[in-house]
């Protein structure tokens, strides 16, 4: 399957285990915002080629993984729930999965969900 991951820029560390185990197990995730730094909004016609591409690789993949795990900003980002919500309108078409709580009624449209990235490898390798 592919993969997307909508998750905090923090996350990256994290997010970079979890794409190794899934890409061992035969996934393959194209959330290419996991190798990239610095901050995006800093220079706006970059932001937005970035916002776009991420958007183009959304519509590509079967599932968009939404990581909650981490707090909600009340500094700015949350380019997750928009990467979420873009998903949403492709319901159809995608496999909507959540690892962490839901924080707002939308998230309660995921497929699957897991409270944990623990739970949800466990889970996965039982697949394969």
């Amino acid at each position: 399957m592919k993969f997307y991951f909508a998750s905090r820029l923090s996350c990256r560390p994290q997010l970079h285990e979890i794409r190794t185990k899934l890409r061992a197990l035969g996934h393959e995730i194209i959330s290419t915002w996991l190798d990239e730094s610095g901050d995006y909004c800093a220079l706006p016609e970059h932001a937005k080629k970035v916002a776009l591409r991420d958007l183009n690789q959304i519509s590509m993949v079967d599932v968009l993984l939404l990581d909650t795990t981490s707090p909600i900003s009340q500094d700015g980002g949350g380019g997750r729930e928009t990467e979420y919500g873009f998903a949403v309108g492709q319901y159809q078409h995608k496999k909507l999965w959540r690892v962490g709580p839901a924080k707002n009624v939308f998230h309660f449209l995921a497929e699957k969900s897991w409270p944990d990235w623990n739970s949800f490898l466990e889970e996965m390798n039982e697949r394969k």
